[in-house]
């Protein structure tokens, strides 16, 4: 885990082994009504998180932006989450059903340390997409998964790869 801690005067800061990094200022829109934040190292975080008022969602890299970027602005977002990796973060959301047969969509782009950001995409084609009702990646070596639940309370494990994602398990 890269646990980040929100503060007074709408501070964030990187908990370490020894302590904790050095206070960041986050936007003034931050946390909104879902967020999740993940440290690099002490002095370079992310934070995403979905306003009330809009739809889509912001991104940021504190120590590295000096604005938010604003992800899927026209689609609702129904969860949020980001993991550390090798060089950067992998950002994931739900991209929320917007019609009657529509069906939300787990969506992740790569989040560089530094420089342009990746493209969003989709992590499961249409024949693999369910009625899932929140992401959230799981603590672990190796590539990144996420874990989403159905709302017939199913959990399905999705690994990320490079522009795509699949399936590795479903469990009743």
């Amino acid at each position: 885990l890269n646990p980040v801690i929100l503060g007074k005067g709408g501070t964030v800061t990187a908990v370490e082994a020894d302590g904790i990094g050095r206070l960041l200022t986050a936007p003034a829109a931050f946390p909104g009504r879902m967020q999740a934040a993940c440290a690099a190292r002490e002095d370079l975080i992310a934070l995403a998180w979905v306003t009330r008022d809009e739809k889509g969602l912001r991104l940021q890299r504190l120590g590295g932006d000096a604005e938010a970027l604003r992800i899927d602005a026209k689609l609702p977002v129904g969860s949020v989450d980001l993991r550390a990796t090798e060089g950067g973060w992998w950002l994931a959301w739900m991209r929320e059903a917007v019609a009657d047969r529509d069906v939300p969509v787990p969506m992740a782009m790569f989040v560089p340390e530094s420089g342009p950001m990746g493209t969003p995409f989709p992590l499961l084609g249409p024949a693999d997409v369910e009625d899932l009702e929140d992401l959230r990646f799981v603590v672990g070596d190796g590539p990144p998964i996420l874990a989403a639940v159905t709302l017939e309370e199913t959990l399905v494990l999705i690994e990320i790869g490079k522009d795509s994602g699949r399936v590795v398990a479903r469990v009743s």
